[in-house]
């Protein structure tokens, strides 16, 4: 860790987070006492160890080794896969857990690659919006709305845990549940068309509520928002 960027830090930041690869685990306190020995304040000091990511490409684990010069680098794994694949991929786990990048699952346009499932999800509802169709036999209930309130209940603090406890896995976790809720229950909404006012007054708000929650999860993970989409028959 270069001095120099933790110490002009200590001037400009009130908090400051050293993130280190668990190979590094054993320099933290040596960068501490470094920077005591320079009587450097170091409470706003904070330091991360997180564990180390694996590429998968079919079932082989590539082996890296900056050494030898045989390693993937991020920008590789950009070019293969794509930002959005690669942010939900690294978000989806704690920092103490070792990630493995399943390069195959990840260039996937279908429910096996997370970032798609909930793309689709927000591109889902928003097509119920427009979707037209013919009245449905049965009046609609308010169960049709149930999955989609109840999950959009419980998710409405997720941001300010992320925030608090420094966990963006709990993003990719809220994602794929409200995703999921969402892949259920798109069949079962009627057609905006065949509602009566009030009842369209009463799903249009719904719908909308949990659109707006997943965008607003996905654009702090840094994933792009799709609208439509091409796929929308799983």
């Amino acid at each position: 860790m270069n001095f120099s960027i933790i110490i002009s830090s200590s001037n400009n930041f009130d908090h400051f987070i050293n993130i280190q690869g668990s190979d590094h685990l054993d320099t933290k306190q040596k960068v501490l006492d470094g920077l005591h020995a320079l009587n450097v304040n170091t409470e706003h000091l904070e330091y991360i160890i997180h564990s180390m990511v694996h590429v998968v490409q079919g079932s082989e684990l590539i082996k890296q080794s900056k050494r030898s010069g045989n390693f993937t680098s991020l920008n590789d794994m950009l070019d293969t896969v794509g930002a959005d694949s690669l942010i939900f991929a690294l978000a989806q786990n704690t920092n103490e857990k070792e990630i493995k990048l399943d390069v195959a699952k990840l260039i996937v346009q279908g429910i096996e690659n997370p970032v798609f499932y909930c793309q689709m999800a927000y591109a889902k509802l928003n097509s119920l919006l427009h979707k037209k169709g013919v009245p449905p036999k049965n009046k609609m209930t308010p169960s049709y709305l149930t999955p989609l309130f109840t999950t959009w209940l419980h998710h409405q603090n997720t941001i300010d845990l992320v925030a608090q406890h420094k966990q963006p896995q709990l993003l990719t976790r809220a994602l794929m549940d409200i995703a999921g809720v969402v892949h259920k229950s798109w069949s079962l909404i009627p057609s905006m068309d065949t509602l009566s006012y009030e009842e369209k007054e009463v799903v249009s708000f719904w719908i909308t509520e949990v659109m707006a929650l997943l965008y607003d999860l996905l654009k702090i993970l840094g994933v792009q928002v799709h609208s439509e989409m091409k796929r929308l028959d799983f």
